[in-house]
């Protein structure tokens, strides 16, 4: 989990990150510019168009009538624009409305000269507009068109194409003249206002993204700490571990040793008893519990100096096997196994080692006899159920004593975690091991709420086709 999490932080720091940077982009049509000006534009050129209506049509001034058309066109422009820029092209309407200064521009200097304050002061404009709206590459591009328009309308005048009205740079200035450059300063500083703003906000955002990149960084370092130191713990915790069952393997190489010898000395004298008396039911268990731990013996030898070759046996047949192993234990602890199984004489085949599934039953079943060393039941019973299913087999040993607690639960198959004062703790978490590693099983605890139920599920192994 805190290794999740560790790794979702850098991806919310990102998203974080881009949203803050996600401001209004000089080189990308700088979209507040664009619609402040497109809608300031627009207001302007309708105003204009009203007031030329009213002198057309109230007051019967058919000379604005050349005007009257050319502002309608001017109006029908602006909304292609403005069109433009509400289904998201505002890059492209930047443009557009940049041509539309332009155009303006070209033609007062056309009317007028190219001397005239108002169209050099729109050129300027149109020049400031491109760097901001377009980004720093059109400035030069801008620049040279301006330079163009003014070149081709003295050229135009010079040859007697354009005829441009130059009475009106003789006339002396009055206070329209200076309403008209306040109206245009005052564009080009709410302009220039605006633009400076969104640079210190895109600024402000950077850097707040930059403090937030480090401290996230920081909080990083400081996790990356914490899991190394704790990966360290837990791979010397699982180190001592390793050694402890190093040091258990070697002595119970010693110990099956030892028992080799002293099981054949057990054999000889049962053979020397039955001898020289009457053989005996009590003789027979004996000497079928010797001939188990025997093979068992033989068992555990040939897998320490040898690997273990997996073969095809019944776990039925093996189960029922071990019942001489476990007399001794039920008579003293008054405990009963029942044996089922399902379908009746059923026969399960599984592929593996017989000795290592002995093992897994032996572990559990034990535990659930010595499970009644507390209770006072009358009726002491461990259940063994073996069930054949289509394509797994279901061995379940239940039993109803003293139970697990619900913290138990938790680390019943941790190694050496037990429910027994004297347990040593290895004896589910090496069943559970032997299970899922030579078998392909699971071992679980199930949730039954009358008794303690251990399931091991194993595959089945199935009848394979021959090919003649």
């Amino acid at each position: 989990m805190s290794k999740k999490r560790t790794t979702e932080a850098p991806s919310r720091l990102a998203r974080w990150i881009v949203g803050r940077l996600s401001v209004v982009s000089l080189s990308d049509g700088s979209p507040l510019i664009t619609k402040i000006l497109l809608n300031a534009t627009l207001i302007a050129i309708v105003l204009l168009f009203l007031l030329l209506c009213v002198s057309y049509f109230l007051l019967g001034n058919e000379n604005v009538a050349p005007r009257l058309v050319l502002v309608i066109g001017a109006v029908m422009y602006l909304c292609g624009v403005e069109w433009l820029y509400r289904t998201g092209n505002v890059r492209r309407a930047a443009k557009f409305l940049i041509a539309f200064y332009l155009f303006l521009s070209t033609m007062v200097l056309a009317g007028w000269g190219i001397n005239a304050p108002i169209g050099i002061l729109t050129l300027g404009f149109v020049i400031l507009l491109t760097g901001i709206m377009l980004g720093a590459r059109s400035i030069i591009p801008s620049t040279i068109i301006t330079i163009a328009v003014l070149l081709a309308i003295q050229v135009s005048g010079t040859i007697g194409i354009l005829k441009p009205d130059l009475s009106s740079l003789s006339k002396p200035s009055s206070y329209f003249d200076v309403v008209s450059y306040t109206v245009v300063f005052s564009v080009f500083a709410l302009v220039s206002w605006l633009s400076g703003r969104q640079m210190e906000e895109a600024l402000q955002r950077a850097l707040e993204a930059e403090a937030a990149l480090q401290k996230e960084k920081d909080l990083l370092a400081d996790r990356l700490k914490e899991q190394t130191i704790k990966l360290r713990e837990s791979q010397l915790a699982e180190m001592n571990q390793l050694y402890r069952f190093a040091e258990l393997g070697q002595l119970s190489t010693v110990t099956m040793h030892d028992l080799a010898n002293h099981l054949n000395v057990l054999a000889l004298d049962l053979d020397d008893i039955q001898q020289r008396s009457h053989s005996s039911e009590a003789l027979e268990r004996a000497k079928e519990s010797l001939s188990y731990l025997d093979a068992m013996v033989a068992e555990v030898r040939q897998q320490i100096y040898e690997d273990a070759s997996p073969r095809e046996f019944d776990a039925v047949a093996l189960i029922k096997d071990m019942a001489p192993l476990f007399s001794k234990l039920t008579q003293r602890k008054s405990v009963r196994l029942d044996y089922t199984v399902s379908p009746r004489k059923a026969t399960v085949k599984i592929m593996g080692d017989p000795l290592r599934l002995a093992q897994v039953v032996k572990v559990l079943v034990t535990n659930a006899i010595e499970a009644y060393d507390h209770s006072s039941l009358p009726d002491k019973r461990v259940a063994i159920t073996i069930t054949k299913q289509s394509s797994k087999a279901r061995i379940s040993v239940c039993d109803w004593g003293v139970g697990i607690t619900k913290r138990q639960r938790t680390r019943i198959f941790h190694a050496f975690e037990s429910t027994k004062p004297n347990g040593m703790g290895i004896g589910l978490f090496i069943a559970k091991k032997m299970v899922e590693t030579h078998f392909n099983g699971t071992l679980k605890l199930a949730r039954a709420a009358d008794c303690t139920e251990f399931i091991i599920e194993l595959p089945l192994q199935l009848q394979r086709k021959t090919h003649s």
